[in-house]
């Protein structure tokens, strides 16, 4: 295979006769990696368009619109490569992260479903659509597809396991679920134990539980972590007002106020 550097010099200077839709690609390809985007596009159109059945050119053009735009038309050589390659799975990721640009979670949760119902699957695809899921408020979808990449053996990197089960946590709170979320939330903290978020997340849904005096030590334990949080001054500070602790609710409200928590009407 040519090289970039000498694919280029024999373009520049005349001596290719007439160039080939590989040595086209050869060029896009170095275009791209030199960070020469419309160059890499234009190279990637001529290979196109003397031979179309190329998928590889159709991702490389596809990603390189993915930088600089229209994200239309970065979708549309993406559907046109997985035509082509309908089995590559990075080509369906790549599609749904375009789409996900765009904020269209409706297109996105569509396109990625077709891709998992037609037996092409990846965890980042759940994820993708469980995110879409989330932005559309439908917490309990969220949660489901949250629960298959659990299942999948990239959560047993434990970090991976931990970053999923505070989002499956957040989702079974928004949908009400929460002695699921509480022990989402639980088995998070055993893995990052001074993650200051998912203290907060967990006392939320100890406060709607009903069990106070846990949601006021995971307050705490927030507090800790993160000592500029005005929103869980201000929850402690009603939780100590509902069990009539009202030195410790005052003491909470006005360090809620001086950090600027709006919902006291600062």
């Amino acid at each position: 295979m040519l090289t970039g550097v000498l694919v280029v010099s024999l373009l520049q200077s005349g001596h290719c006769g007439n160039p080939t839709a590989s040595v086209y690609f050869n060029r896009a390809q170095n275009n791209a990696k030199l960070g020469r985007t419309r160059a890499a596009i234009e190279d990637a159109t001529k290979s196109i368009e003397l031979d179309p059945g190329n998928w590889l050119v159709y991702e490389l053009r596809a990603n390189s619109y993915f930088k600089i735009g229209p994200y239309e038309n970065s979708i549309n050589d993406f559907r046109k490569a997985i035509v082509l390659a309908p089995k590559e799975i990075r080509l369906r990721e790549s599609l749904a992260m375009v789409i996900a640009k765009t904020g269209e979670n409706e297109f996105l949760i569509n396109e990625v479903t077709k891709s998992i119902k037609s037996g092409l699957k990846s965890y980042r695809l759940y994820e993708m659509r469980a995110d879409a899921y989330y932005r559309e408020e439908m917490y309990e979808k969220a949660a489901e597809d949250l629960t298959v990449i659990l299942s999948m053996p990239i959560a047993k990197d434990k970090w991976k396991r931990w970053e999923f089960l505070k989002l499956r946590g957040r989702c079974y709170l928004r949908s009400k679920q929460y002695v699921k979320a509480e022990k989402d939330c639980t088995e998070a903290l055993a893995i990052a134990p001074d993650d200051s978020k998912t203290y907060f997340c967990r006392a939320d849904v100890r406060e709607r539980m009903g069990k106070y005096k846990e949601s006021i030590d995971d307050l705490t334990k927030t507090i800790k972590f993160d000592p500029g949080n005005g929103r869980a001054f201000s929850m402690r500070a009603k939780i100590y007002e509902q069990l009539g602790e009202k030195q410790k609710a005052a003491a909470d409200r006005k360090e809620a106020i001086r950090l600027g928590d709006k919902q006291w009407g600062i």
